[in-house]
């Protein structure tokens, strides 16, 4: 890899101060999740990571079993035990768990109508589902910045150089240098999609929360509770540990939060039980009402006796 090339590769998702920076990010958000999971006592932990926040919830009473796929971008940076499945059947029993989390991991999941009922068969009766997913918001702000976090990256990667510079070797012709660099000014040009729905520049439309509650109501959840995080941040560390929680809240309040929490149920539990009713969603819409009998007469028909044949006299 040329110079040019290695100042403009991508993060390196496990150095260092990124962990460092995405653990301080998942234990605000668990502090967040716990207020939703009264009395769960067993909870798997979908797309695990690192295993912290797993850990964490371990620390507080929980059971919690972590797992993730093979190859996990941060799985060299594994803080906890984090369990390896195959990405498509989940390795537990059917009613297993009391609850399922996940933090910032469905809209990364190509499959997920395969991922939920694959959730829906390891809860017990009663069980739930927390998602924390990131929203149209975060994923505008990262369009914004990305381009300064790609000039940040590069000047930290220049300063951060110890000893002399090795001296340049004579130029030559190289294919395999050209078309990284070229790779390399494309990123600089053109922001990368971060998810598995639309490009960089239509995914915030699938982050909506709005989008995700319709495909939750789709794919046979309903809808407990849902609620925005207040926290701000673009997942770039553009000013790290210089903003506080407190500041960070502000700037939720002002350039919208970042993710959004929902808590969702098999429709049947939910209903049996007594924790949700039947929504506007579940039922027939005004205006798929009207569609239906739009064939029907405007007015209403009224029915007449025929008038009397007048006899005339011969």
């Amino acid at each position: 890899m040329n110079r040019t090339a290695a100042l403009l590769r991508p993060i390196d998702w496990n150095a260092r101060w990124f962990v460092a920076y995405l653990h301080r990010l998942r234990r605000f958000e668990l502090s967040e999740i716990v207020k939703s999971v009264p009395g769960a006592t067993r909870i798997v932990e979908i797309g695990g990571g690192t295993g912290y926040q797993a850990h964490l919830l371990n620390e507080q009473g929980y059971s919690v079993v972590s797992v993730d796929i093979p190859g996990s971008c941060h799985s060299p940076s594994m803080f906890a035990n984090v369990m390896q499945y195959d990405g498509r059947r989940l390795p537990f029993a059917d009613n297993s768990f009391d609850a399922a989390l996940s933090s910032i991991v469905m809209p990364w999941v190509a499959d997920s109508r395969a991922l939920q009922q694959e959730l829906a068969r390891i809860l017990r009766p009663g069980g739930f589902c927390v998602h924390v997913l990131p929203t149209h918001f975060w994923g505008i702000w990262r369009l914004v910045f990305y381009h300064l976090f790609l000039l940040k990256s590069a000047v930290a990667r220049l300063t951060r150089r110890e000893g002399a510079p090795a001296p340049r070797p004579p130029p030559t012709f190289d294919p395999t240098a050209r078309r990284a660099t070229a790779e390399a000014l494309r990123r600089c040009l053109v922001p990368q999609p971060v998810a598995v729905r639309g490009n960089a520049f239509t995914e915030p439309w699938f982050f909506r929360p709005a989008w995700w509650r319709e495909h939750f109501v789709r794919n046979g959840w309903a809808l407990i509770e849902e609620r925005p995080i207040t926290f701000y941040h673009t997942g770039y560390r553009l000013l790290g540990s210089l903003l506080s929680v407190s500041a960070r809240r502000r700037l939720a309040r002002l350039l919208g939060p970042s993710s959004h929490l929902f808590k969702v149920a098999p429709k049947a539990n939910a209903y049996a039980e007594g924790r949700r009713q039947p929504s506007s969603s579940d039922v027939p819409s005004t205006r798929a009402m009207m569609r239906s009998t739009s064939r029907l007469p405007s007015q209403p028909v009224t029915l007449r006796a025929p008038k009397p044949t007048r006899v005339l006299p011969r």
